[in-house]
This record gives structure tokens, C-alpha cells and sequence, in this order.
């Protein structure tokens, strides 16, 4: 393969996103739950852009004397991820009983926020960082096949 064929991205799936199914965990009533996923990557424009923001605030509260907490660090991460990241699901069950959540900002922030979804956003941040779901469109088909 090329390094075109490996390396080189779409840079508006980078920032818009790509529809990542968890095929792997499909609901039981069969549904596969997905999530539109940005670039976790200074690819991404409004990423680097919120990364900043987040160690300016770090930076200036440091030369304050105040360390922020590690909620509200853990809080902050949270609040990139939803505005920055995950930008939409669908088929999302959170007890797996039928009843699908719709995508708001405000019940991301509570799924993410929750320690016993620690794993799922994990996963899908570790799916944001990497380079597969952002490659080129002809280059995706490839790598699909």
C-alpha cells in the first residue's frame, strides 16, 4: 500500500465525523448502536481549539495558586468530548430495553459523565484518535474490503 492509500484523510469526516456501529454489542432487540465520531486530533480544528482552551484555563489557574479539582478536570473532559467529539448516536439503549435515548448535548453529558460509562467513552475516544475512519473516501471502501 501507498502512503497515500494508508495515510491521507478526509478533512471533513475529521471534522463532521463518521458513523462508527459497535457491531460487536448490538442491542438485543438487534438494533446496532452508533456514534458519529469527529477527529480526537489536532487534525481537527475544534479540537485543537478546545484543547487550548482547556490548558489556558489550566495554565491560568495554576498561576493563580489554584489547582482545579480532579472532578472538575474529569468535568471539562467530559464537556470536550460531548461538544467536540461524540457528535451524535443513534440506537443507543442505555438498558438495553427498547427505549433508545435521542442524542442531546445534555443527556451525552450525563452518559459520559456517569463513571459506570467510563468504558464506553474510552472506547469510542480511543476510535476517535485513530486514522481508519477518517481516510479518504475511496481509500475507506479499500480498507473495508
Amino acid at each position: 500500500m501507498s502512503l497515500r492509500t494508508q495515510f491521507k484523510t478526509d478533512q471533513r469526516k475529521i471534522e463532521n465525523g463518521f458513523w462508527y456501529d459497535v457491531k460487536d454489542a448490538p442491542n438485543t432487540d438487534g438494533t446496532i448502536p452508533g456514534f458519529r465520531l469527529a477527529r480526537m486530533s489536532v487534525s481537527n480544528p475544534k479540537y485543537a481549539k478546545a484543547i487550548q482552551a482547556i490548558a489556558e484555563q489550566q495554565a491560568n489557574a495554576e498561576m493563580s495558586g489554584v489547582r482545579p479539582s480532579d472532578d472538575a478536570d474529569e468535568t471539562r473532559g467530559v464537556e470536550m468530548f460531548c461538544d467536540v467529539v461524540c457528535l451524535e448516536w443513534r440506537n443507543f439503549q442505555p438498558e438495553d430495553d427498547g427505549c433508545v435515548m435521542e442524542y442531546s448535548r445534555k443527556n451525552a453529558l450525563t452518559v459520559f459523565a456517569d463513571k459506570a460509562w467510563f468504558d464506553l467513552r474510552l472506547h469510542l475516544q480511543l476510535k476517535a484518535q485513530e486514522r481508519a475512519g477518517f481516510l479518504a473516501e475511496k481509500i475507506a471502501k479499500t480498507v473495508k474490503n
